[in-house]
C-alpha cells in the first residue's frame, strides 16, 4: 500500500460482518451477485460485486464501486439499459475488500482497475450481462410466491413483497408489470 492509499478514507472498510449493509431496491435480496454497503465516514452507498470465497485461505472479496442513489450509470444499470459489463468495466477505480470468514479483525483494502478483477467476478459479470437487476428481482418474487404454493405453505408474506414491490418496478423501469 503506497502512502496515497494509507491515508485515503475511501479504504477504510470494517468486516464485511459489521459493515452496514443497505437493503435499497433492487440490491436488497440474496438473488443478486451484488449487494449495497454504506461507507461508515459518510461517503455514500457503494455497490459491492461479490469476487468469491477462497477455500484455502478462508478469506472473501468483494469489489466496492461509489455508487449514490442518483447516479445516472447506477440508475440506467439498475433498469438494464446498460449491461453489467459497462458498468463494472467502466469504473475508473474500484475498492477491493478482502475479509476473514472466520476472524472479524482480519480486512484488508486496496484500489484495483477493472481488469484486475477476480475470475469469480468475471463469471458473475459475464453470467448476468444482460440481466436488468430490477426484472430479476421481478422473477425472484414471483419465483418465492411459486415456491410456497407448490410445497403447500402460505405465500401471503411473499404475495405481500410483490406487491409492495410492483408500485416500485413500475415507477422507475416505465412499464406495467404482468
Amino acid at each position: 500500500m503506497n502512502d496515497r492509499e494509507k491515508n485515503d478514507s475511501l479504504l477504510n472498510w470494517r468486516h464485511i460482518y459489521l459493515a452496514t449493509r443497505l437493503m435499497n431496491c433492487p440490491f436488497d435480496g440474496d438473488f443478486m451477485p451484488v449487494n449495497e454497503y454504506l461507507h461508515d465516514d459518510g461517503l455514500g452507498g457503494f455497490l459491492a460485486l461479490r469476487g468469491g470465497m477462497s477455500s484455502c485461505e478462508q478469506y472473501g472479496v468483494h469489489y466496492l464501486a461509489p455508487a449514490p442513489e442518483s447516479c445516472p450509470m447506477r440508475l440506467a444499470f439498475e433498469v438494464g439499459e446498460i449491461t453489467w459489463s459497462e458498468y463494472w468495466l467502466s469504473r475508473p477505480i474500484l475498492v477491493r475488500w478482502d475479509f476473514s470468514i472466520f476472524d472479524k479483525s482480519y480486512v484488508a483494502t486496496k484500489f484495483v482497475q477493472p481488469s484486475e478483477l477476480s475470475g469469480t467476478a468475471r463469471f458473475l459479470i459475464d453470467f448476468s450481462e444482460h440481466d436488468c437487476p430490477l426484472e430479476k428481482k421481478l422473477c425472484s418474487l414471483r419465483h418465492k410466491i411459486k415456491h410456497y404454493e407448490f410445497f403447500g405453505q402460505d405465500p401471503s408474506k411473499s404475495e405481500a413483497a410483490y406487491r409492495a414491490f410492483l408500485p416500485v418496478y413500475e415507477r422507475r423501469m416505465g412499464k406495467k408489470a404482468a
